[in-house]
């Protein structure tokens, strides 16, 4: 490592000695002796590379050496950020200019780490936020969160999807956790977002009957999805059904809502009660699987449901009147090349504007989407079952498709209480809860 300049530690250690911590990281300092969320740092210096490199004081066997370049240092010194809001108030464009750290050191108690940072080049003096040689103070808080081990815990709330058909499910079924230990317990929480995000479904046990149990989860979770169905709804036989879900008649397999920009990410289903009658049993498929399938087995028609919209709209005639074009199968880049990644297939809301006058192309269009139907119903990829008091689904909307059987039981024997909650909720918590459980949070 390169030795810094004496005269730029000396003015380092006249910072110190004259300058007050911000609140900030008194507040960091203060959380490190009462719960420990954090190491101290060990030492720091600028390497022979230019970066700044700091050894936090780590138990045997931990990784404790980051560094970081110059200009993330001077872009996220706290001086760039405001004290209460915690949001950047530096123009960007003060990061145009190029830098180099002339020394670092640490505060006696780990706490903190002072650089001194020097502009370089014809705009050194220009007035720019600061402009000159500067102190940059970065609490070890905030350097132990924004690590590069930390993003990859972060990266760890969003694991890879699996495709899954029943066989693949352990114990042939979607993964179970109680509800009582979801609501208490962070890290059975953090296990069962992971299951949903990487399976795309899961299930919760010994819910009772209680009617807001739907609310409670969601809560738990984040912000609830409010839709043109409510913040929650209640599924059961009704006279003059606004949707066919509230009919006794069997409910194909779908996704709920396409007919949003953005429909919502994820779907909790209670059943709250179901009588000993006949029918109505749940259905899940994976709908990654299924455009995998239809991948291997027919390129051609794959290219339809990729490229090709088809419009899907709700409520005309009822105060509302949405509508939405999009394709059947959307894909995402990954590192092994373009991958299906959201499912969006609801016949039920399907509208009528044809997409193209060409006959041949329009044929084409319903070849696909019978394929897909095709594929979503073959019974190795359909996970059914029939749910009793106290269970309840939570699935990945824009993944796995969900239907019902026919309901054979007497009106009012069958009640589920359903909610919605968005992705961006989902992995905000269980990024918090991933960083919480490495002591960056």
């Amino acid at each position: 490592m390169r030795r810094a300049p004496a005269p730029a530690l000396r003015a380092l250690r006249a910072t110190a000695a004259t300058a007050a911590r911000p609140a900030a990281l008194r507040a960091c300092t203060h959380s490190y002796s009462a719960r420990r969320p954090h190491p101290p740092i060990r030492a720091a210096t600028i390497d022979a590379d230019g970066a700044l490199a700091v050894q936090f004081d780590v138990a045997e066997g931990e990784e404790g050496c980051a560094r970081w370049w110059p200009a993330w240092v001077d872009d996220n010194a706290q001086a760039a950020f405001h004290p209460s809001t915690r949001q950047r108030t530096r123009p960007v464009h003060a990061t145009r200019r190029p830098l180099l750290l002339e020394a670092a050191e640490a505060d006696a108690d780990g706490a903190c780490v002072r650089v001194r940072v020097c502009p370089q080049g014809d705009d050194a003096g220009e007035a720019s936020t600061p402009p000159h040689t500067h102190t940059a103070l970065l609490p070890a808080a905030f350097l132990w969160a924004n690590r590069p081990a930390a993003a990859a815990a972060a990266n760890a709330a969003d694991p890879p999807h699996q495709p899954w058909a029943v066989a693949d499910l352990p114990g042939l079924a979607p993964p179970a956790f109680p509800l009582a230990g979801v609501l208490a317990d962070d890290a059975l929480l953090l296990s069962l977002l992971t299951a949903l995000t990487r399976l795309g479904v899961a299930r919760l046990t010994d819910c009772g009957s209680e009617p807001e149990v739907v609310a409670r989860v969601l809560a738990r979770i984040g912000f609830a999805r409010h839709t043109n169905y409510g913040t929650t709804f209640d599924v059961r036989v009704e006279p003059d059904a606004v949707n066919q879900a509230y009919t006794d008649i069997a409910l194909p397999l779908h996704t709920d809502l396409p007919f949003y920009r953005e429909p919502p990410g994820v779907q909790l289903l209670h059943c709250i009660c179901q009588d000993a009658g006949g029918g109505g049993e749940s259905l899940l498929v994976d709908g990654l699987s299924v455009a995998c399938a239809i991948r291997e087995e027919s390129p051609e028609l794959y290219h339809v449901l990729t490229t090709t919209p088809v419009r899907f709209e709700d409520g005309k005639g009822r105060m509302y009147a949405y509508t939405y074009d999009r394709c059947t199968i959307e894909e995402a880049q990954t590192p092994q090349g373009l991958q299906p990644r959201r499912v969006f297939f609801n016949n039920g809301v399907r509208g009528s504007t044809p997409f193209t006058a060409d006959r041949a192309s329009l044929d084409r269009l319903y070849a696909a989407l019978r394929m897909f139907d095709d594929v979503a119903n073959r019974p190795a990829l359909c996970w059914q079952r029939r749910l009793l008091s106290g269970d309840a689904l939570m699935f990945d909307n824009t993944r796995v498709l969900h239907g019902r059987t026919a309901i054979a039981a007497a009106r009012g024997a069958r009640w589920l209480r359903g909610g919605y909650v968005d992705w961006d909720e989902v992995r905000s918590k269980a990024t918090f809860l991933a960083l919480k459980a490495g002591g960056a949070a």
